[in-house]
Parts: structure tokens; sequence; C-alpha cells
């Protein structure tokens, strides 16, 4: 589900890893190297003792009606996430990528493009922010952005903006393998 309302908060659910083995990251290098059958890395792996406390919650929020929408972040990772809910929302965001719950240290690489399993990119109102913070009370949980109306996907890092993206910039990048089907 896209982002939908300028102001609300961005937030990732669940702990993102170093796990961009078989992602479309490495994918995407290894043709680039000209090695397209070597995508390795570490995998991203299932911890059910992680993600059912996770889900449950989810599910508890989503029941309670505090989310505005959800995105599951497996394919393409976090940064695709963010760009895809904001095209969908035709909505722009800021996002700081320090505050994105991590297990320890990842590069700005994994942070952006790991597809570890149980995380949800959620958008929630701000009035409801304390109601929300205590669904995910004890699990990875962290406010990491908010929406806006500017039509441009922001990702700050350490250093300053690792992204700076008109969303219809990414609109047509994300349209333009569909011209050749």
């Amino acid at each position: 589900m896209p982002f939908q309302f300028e102001g609300d908060i961005i937030a990732v659910v669940g702990l993102t890893r170093d796990e961009r083995g078989g992602s479309e990251y490495h994918r995407m290098l290894a043709e680039a190297q000209g090695t397209p059958d070597r995508f390795g890395g570490e995998p991203p792996r299932a911890r059910p003792a992680e993600a059912l406390p996770l889900y449950r919650a989810m599910d508890a929020a989503i029941r309670r009606g505090l989310l505005r929408s959800s995105h599951t972040p497996t394919l393409g990772g976090l940064a695709a996430a963010f760009a895809l809910c904001c095209i969908g929302g035709d909505c722009g965001a800021e996002i700081a990528l320090g505050k994105i719950p991590i297990d320890r240290a990842c590069g700005t690489d994994a942070l952006l493009f790991a597809e570890s399993n149980s995380r949800f990119v959620i958008t929630f109102a701000a009035e409801r922010a304390a109601e929300v913070e205590s669904a995910f009370t004890g699990l990875a949980f962290a406010p990491v952005g908010r929406v806006t109306a500017g039509g441009r996907l922001r990702i700050l890092g350490a250093r300053g903006w690792l992204v700076d993206a008109a969303v219809a910039d990414l609109r047509r990048a994300f349209r333009a393998p569909l011209r050749y089907l």
C-alpha cells in the first residue's frame, strides 16, 4: 500500500541485516561486472522466533486502525520500498537512513538494498505516534522519516543526501522495462 498523506510518519519495523545474497542489488552488480551467474553473498534467513511477535504486533496495529500504509521491502530492499510507496501514492518522502533498526553495523548499500525477511515500511498519522510506538514495544521499530508533498524521495545518509530524486523520474524508471513486454 503506498504512502498516502503528507505529514504521516514513516517507520521501519523489523531488523535490517547485511543480507544481500541473491538480491536484486547483487544481481545488478554481477550483470555490470560481466558475471551474471555470480550474485552471491549472505542470503536472507528466516527467523521464526523473531518474526512471530513482529507479525502479531503488525496484525494488532492493523486491526486497531493505527496504520495508514504497509509495505514489505523484500524485493529490492528499503530503497525500492520507499520508491514504490512514493510512486504509488504520488507523494514524496524524507528518510534518515541512520535511524533504520539494524542488528549490527551495516554499510550504506546493505541499509538500502538488503532483502532481510520480516520487515515492514509503515506509515501512520503523527497524532497516533504514541499508540503505534506502544504497539511495537520490545520489537525492532523506528520512525525514519515523513511523507511529503514535494514530489521528491530524499534519503539522508551519514554524509548528506544519498538519494534526491523526483518521484516522476522514479516512476519513469520503474515503467521503462514494461515497454518491452
